[in-house]
């Protein structure tokens, strides 16, 4: 931890500099408070305009709070990592006592344990569906693990944060497996099962034993895959 301190204290100082990365991290809470004020509103005045209700549809937003906060951290994580990429720090690290896992704890280690944290409070402070309490905890590991691999993602694959920029939009693509459990209907539906955010809306919508595993495996195996190729890369293996 003597080293993890230094780098994780930089990566603070940068974010402080960067308005765009500054915003990114409270902005789940600004979205959960905007659905929680605007949704039952919105509900009332549907079942009084329309005959339609609005509160099927809590699950979907709640599970989008869940899973899009360790996503806006990820962002952040990974344009700190791509910044150090450009400079050539990661070199500097892979050679000296901060490389190797005290780098990785303090760029994706301890930003996601921040990103489960609020994740969970997101959750339980605004949320409108009626989830279990395992139910919202299952959901909120597996949505921090995916959004960790996101953030690799986005390393790997970009070169510079222009290009991290551009992948990081690619990050929508991995969400859609979440609408994809209330808006098409099986077996259909299953055409997503290979994203992680499918796994996490099965669990929030119909939790059973095979959801739950079927999360765990779909997410590790991103994780894992993309955690190699960050290694390969930036040469902290």
């Amino acid at each position: 931890m003597k080293m993890v301190y230094p780098i994780f204290t930089a990566g603070l100082r940068q974010i402080r500099r960067d308005g765009m990365l500054l915003f990114l991290l409270p902005s789940p809470f600004i979205i959960g408070a905007v659905f929680r004020l605007l949704l039952p509103w919105a509900d009332v005045i549907f079942q009084r305009e329309l005959s339609f209700s609005l509160a099927p549809w809590y699950q979907l937003s709640d599970a989008f709070l869940i899973m899009i906060t360790p996503c806006m951290v990820a962002m952040v994580t990974s344009f700190l990592m791509l910044e150090e990429l450009d400079e050539g720090l990661h070199l500097y690290y892979a050679v000296t006592p901060a490389g190797g896992e005290n780098y990785l704890t303090a760029r994706l280690l301890l930003p996601l344990v921040w990103a489960l944290s609020c994740s969970l409070l997101v959750e339980f402070i605004l949320g409108l569906a009626a989830f279990s309490w395992w139910q919202i905890v299952v959901a909120a590991l597996l949505s921090t693990i995916h959004g960790g691999a996101l953030s690799l993602m986005v390393v790997v694959f970009s070169h510079n944060k222009v290009e991290g920029l551009a992948y990081a939009k690619l990050m929508g693509v991995f969400t859609l497996g979440l609408p994809a459990v209330w808006l098409v209907k099986p077996p259909y539906q299953y055409l997503a099962a290979i994203l992680p955010s499918f796994w996490i809306g099965k669990i929030l919508s119909q939790a059973n034993p095979v959801t739950v595993v079927g999360g765990v495996l779909v997410t590790v195996c991103w994780a894992y895959i993309l955690l190699k190729l960050f290694l390969k890369k930036t040469i902290l293996s």
